[in-house]
C-alpha cells in the first residue's frame, strides 16, 4: 500500500573512508553519521543532459531529441549539521588535503596547513582522502551509495545566536563516480558523532596579532576548487585536480567588540597588501592547543571590509571579513585538532 508518510529525520547519511581511489566501503561499521540539521540531497545539476531537435518532419521535441547519461557527470552533495568532536576532522582532512602529523598516542593531535606547497594532491596513487558516501532511504530500493568523494568546500560558524551557540558546518561533497541504488544500508551499524561540540561560550582563545579580542560570531570557507581529471574506460575520473586555475582559497569573517583592541583594524583595510604590513595573524581556539578537545583555527589574514554594528544590545560590533594569505613564512591556513580518535592516518 502506498500509504507511508516519511519524516525527513528518516532519511540517513554516512560517510567512510576510502583505501582506494574509486573503489567504494561497503563495511557498514566502518561509516560515520554526521550530526545532520537537515536532510541531505543529491545535486542533479551536472548530469549530462542534451537537447538537439533533429530534422525529422516535427515542429515539437521528440522523446529520440533528449539525450541523458551519468556516464562522466558530476555529483554535488550539499550536507549541513553541527560540528562535533568525533567528526570535524575527517571534514577539515576531506575539503584541505594537506595533513602534517598526527599523533599516535590520545589525544591523537592532528595538523593540517594550507601553505606554498599545498594542492598538488595526486588521488589516482591513493594519496588523497576520499570518502565513500552512503545514504539510508525509508524505501531501501533507493538506498544510494556514491564513492570517492572529496569535500570540495567546507564552511564552519559560530555565533551566540545560532544553534545554542554551537560551531556548525556547511560541507559541498564531490565526486565524478555515478550513483548507485539499491546498496545496503544499516545506519543502526554507523558509528555516532557523539555529543561533543564546539560552542562559542567555551572558546579559550580570541586573539589578533596576540591582542585578545571579544568576538560574538566567526565564520571561515574552505574552497580547493576540486574537479575532475579525464574519463576511463567506465566515465569515471582518473583523477582530481585541486586548485589547478583558480588558488586554494580561504575567506571568513571575525564579528568583535569594537573597543581599544580593535579600533586600529579598521585602518589595515586601508594597507596595501603587497606591502607586507597588511597581514594580521588571527586564532581562535578551543582547547589549550594540545589537550583533547583541542579545535585551533591560526589564520594569516587580510582585510577585505570592514562594517560597524551598531544595533546590538551588546553594544558596537565591528565585522571584520578577510581572506587568508600564504607570505613564505607564515601558511595561509593551520588547523590543530585533538580529539583522542587514532584515524592511522
Amino acid at each position: 500500500m502506498a500509504d507511508a508518510v516519511y519524516s525527513g529525520t528518516e532519511f540517513q547519511f554516512g560517510i567512510a573512508e576510502e583505501a582506494v581511489f574509486g573503489t567504494a566501503i561497503t563495511v557498514q561499521g566502518s561509516f560515520q553519521k554526521l550530526f545532520l540539521t537537515e536532510p541531505v540531497q543529491v545535486g542533479y545539476g551536472d548530469i549530462i543532459r542534451g537537447v538537439n531537435k533533429r530534422s525529422d518532419g516535427k515542429r515539437i521535441l521528440s522523446h529520440t531529441d533528449i539525450y541523458v547519461s551519468d556516464t562522466g557527470a558530476d555529483y554535488p552533495i550539499q550536507v549541513t549539521g553541527i560540528a562535533t568532536k568525533a567528526t570535524i576532522d575527517l571534514l577539515i582532512y576531506g575539503v584541505m588535503q594537506d595533513l602534517i602529523s598526527e599523533a599516535s598516542v590520545s589525544p591523537n593531535l592532528k595538523s593540517f596547513e594550507w601553505d606554498g606547497d599545498s594542492g598538488a594532491v595526486d588521488f589516482s596513487v591513493n594519496n588523497g582522502k576520499t570518502f565513500t558516501l552512503l545514504g539510508y532511504d525509508p524505501e531501501t530500493a533507493y538506498n544510494w551509495q556514491i564513492p570517492s568523494a572529496v569535500v570540495k568546500t567546507l564552511t564552519v560558524n559560530v555565533a551566540s545566536g545560532t544553534n545554542e551557540g554551537r560551531m556548525s558546518f556547511s560541507a559541498t561533497f564531490y565526486s565524478g563516480f555515478a550513483k548507485t541504488f539499491g546498496v545496503t544500508a544499516t545506519p543502526d551499524s554507523w558509528i555516532s558523532p557523539g555529543v561533543a561540540y564546539y560552542p562559542i561560550q567555551l572558546l579559550d582563545t580570541k586573539t589578533i596579532d596576540g591582542t585578545s579580542i571579544v568576538i560574538d560570531g566567526f565564520s571561515l570557507n574552505l574552497d580547493n576548487k576540486a574537479m575532475r581529471v579525464g574519463y576511463d574506460s567506465s566515465g569515471y575520473p582518473v583523477n582530481y585536480a585541486l586548485a589547478a586555475n583558480d588558488p586554494l582559497s580561504v575567506t571568513g569573517e571575525l564579528s568583535a567588540k569594537y573597543d581599544a583592541a580593535t579600533s586600529g583594524e579598521i585602518a589595515k583595510f586601508l594597507t596595501t597588501p603587497d606591502g607586507g604590513t597588511a597581514e594580521r595573524n588571527i586564532i581562535v581556539r578551543w582547547g589549550d592547543g594540545v589537550a583533547d578537545g583541542t579545535l585551533n583555527f591560526d589564520i594569516n589574514a587580510v582585510y577585505t571590509g570592514n562594517e560597524k554594528s551598531h544595533s546590538t544590545d551588546m553594544g558596537t560590533f565591528v565585522k571584520l571579513p578577510f581572506e587568508a594569505v600564504d607570505d613564505g613564512v607564515n601558511e595561509a591556513l593551520a588547523i590543530d585538532i585533538a580529539n583522542s580518535i587514532n584515524r592511522g592516518w
